[in-house]
């Protein structure tokens, strides 16, 4: 039950958030203030292999690939490789560096804390991570994450993410939604098909209230390995 509240708590926490992002699309005093947006769609292609070292330590390697720009554009190619640790059934922590090919200054340094909440015999699992990212751009995420146990082949999952950006104006600058289905292929082997959303603000001004708002549409794909 406590293990039930405190995610209840994680969710009203993100969604708080998000309610406070969207109040700045109102009141702006004149016309030239207003926020100018930008529809995009993309592709995002994810692999991840992953080694269990020890009951406790795991490292993983990851190569996400993302097409913007209506599809037309190579905007990351990021590898990277990084450690976790299972403190206990519910906690686990994790740290990994990220360098983006395509960027010369996208490189990053990601450590992040993950809570599970899993009932024997209750079919929704519940994951809440805090992670904090230093490099190219400092941010402080925060997502919530449901899974549905449908089946033995194929799980609905969905999740809401939101992005703050440290040590510039301390703003919510990202606002990301993901739906999809985690197909088990084989025992060590999942792929996920992937629908996201986001609302990105970008070029926000405080002291002038202006801002570029832009809405992606990625659809995608990630395969995981255990190894």
């Amino acid at each position: 039950m406590k293990a039930l509240k405190a995610a209840i708590v994680g969710i009203l926490f993100i969604w708080s958030l998000n309610s406070f992002a969207d109040l700045r699309d109102f009141g702006y005093p004149c016309f030239h203030c207003q926020p100018i947006s930008y529809d995009d769609s993309g592709f995002l292609l994810e692999t991840s292999f992953s080694k269990k070292l020890s009951k406790v330590f795991k490292g993983e390697v990851n190569l996400q690939t993302r097409y913007m720009n209506r599809f037309s554009q190579l905007k990351g190619l990021m590898p990277e490789i990084g450690f976790s640790a299972k403190i206990n059934k519910h906690f686990s922590i994790k740290t990994c560096y990220r360098y983006n090919l395509v960027w010369s200054t996208g490189s990053r340094v990601l450590i992040a804390g993950y809570y599970k909440w899993k009932k024997k015999g209750f079919p929704l699992n519940i994951q809440f991570r805090t992670r904090l990212e230093t490099g190219d751009g400092d941010f402080w995420r925060n997502r919530i994450k449901t899974e549905f146990n449908m089946s033995k082949i194929v799980d609905p999952y969905s999740s809401f993410e939101t992005f703050y950006r440290l040590f510039t104006d301390g703003f919510i600058n990202i606002i990301r939604y993901e739906g999809g289905l985690k197909w088990r292929l084989k025992k060590s082997v999942y792929l996920n098909t992937i629908y996201r959303f986001e609302k990105i603000y970008d070029n926000y001004s405080r002291s002038y209230r202006h801002y570029y708002t832009t809405y992606n549409h990625i659809v995608g794909i990630s395969l995981g390995i255990s190894l």
